[in-house]
Order: structure tokens, then sequence, then C-alpha cells
């Protein structure tokens, strides 16, 4: 069961197993992990085959603004699996309540033990298709025993000129 989804988010699980070994997600409250404490987003995929093949995403609350532009999310994310990435699927739905409407754009790996920043564009370039209106995080279930932690995800319009990068200064005077 989902005993608590982010605040606006929804939640969606196939579970075909009535085991508990089935893959979850929910909001957890550790401090010592999620960046903005105290609750980070929280999936987990069991060792069980039948729940590897199982759905489980967290779905955002619509974005009007999304409509026919390119936009770009930003989050954090930490995996518990020692030694290896976790992968986290990231998609945009047209429906929250109908898991056939998911767009699928990236496909994240996740490091090990440590949380890091991850950014990624869904521009029609990576296969949006201008119209979806939720982001959907989905937990790979390929790995198993592997818990996957979100935090802080943002979701803003894309600038009309990117960021400058790498910038470094050649000569400088006290006036220039």
């Amino acid at each position: 069961t989902n005993p608590s989804p982010p605040q606006c988010w929804s939640y969606y699980n196939t579970n075909t197993t009535s085991s508990t070994a089935s893959p979850y997600g929910y909001i957890r409250n550790y401090s010592f992990i999620s960046y903005s404490t105290p609750n980070v987003m929280y999936m987990y995929s069991s060792s069980n085959t039948t729940a590897r093949e199982d759905t489980l995403m967290f779905i955002s609350p619509e974005f009007a603004s999304l409509a026919n532009t390119q936009f770009k999310a930003k989050m954090r994310g930490y995996t518990s699996t020692t030694g290896r990435f976790n992968k986290l699927i990231v998609g945009t739905m047209s429906n929250p309540a109908d898991p056939s409407t998911l767009n699928i754009l990236d496909t994240i790996e996740v490091a090990p033990l440590a949380m890091n920043d991850y950014l990624f564009y869904i521009t029609t370039a990576s296969g949006y298709n201008g119209t979806d209106k939720h982001l959907a995080l989905m937990n790979d279930n390929a790995t198993v025993y592997s818990g996957l932690y979100i935090d802080d995800v943002e979701i803003s319009a894309m600038p009309a000129c990117p960021q400058p990068i790498g910038l470094n200064t050649v000569s400088s005077t006290p006036t220039t």
C-alpha cells in the first residue's frame, strides 16, 4: 500500500502480486538522506521476480503551463544499493490515472550512497509531445533489492537563452 504520496502527487503501482515483496513507494521521514529535510520520496524494488514486472510511478500534479512548451526538471537522487547505480525512468503523461499514456523520455542512472543533482530537459528533441501535463518518475524494477530516494523535484520552463557554463576570465582591470 501507499501510505503517503507527496502532496498533490499521485501514485501508481500495478501490484500484480499480493506479496509484501512487491515494489512500493511512499514518503519517508529520513532527515539523514533527504536534502531538504525531513522527507524524501522512496521507491523500492524487491527480490520477487513477479513484482519486478510491476510498474511503480510517482506522478506530478498537472502543470498547465507545460503544454506546447519545452521545460527542464531538476531533482536530487540517491540509491541505497551499494556498488551499483539504480535507474530512474522519466516521462510525461496526459492522464495520471492511465499508465498507457506514459511517454518515456529519459533514463537516469542514480548514483549509490550519495545525494546528487540531476538535470534533464524535456523537449521535442527528447520525445516530448508538447501536450502532456504531468511528470512521471518510475523506478526501473530490474534491479533487485533496490531503494531509490528522490528529493527536491523542480520543474520550470526552459529559458530563451541557456545559462552560460564554463565561464572564465582571460584578463581584467579595475574598470573592466
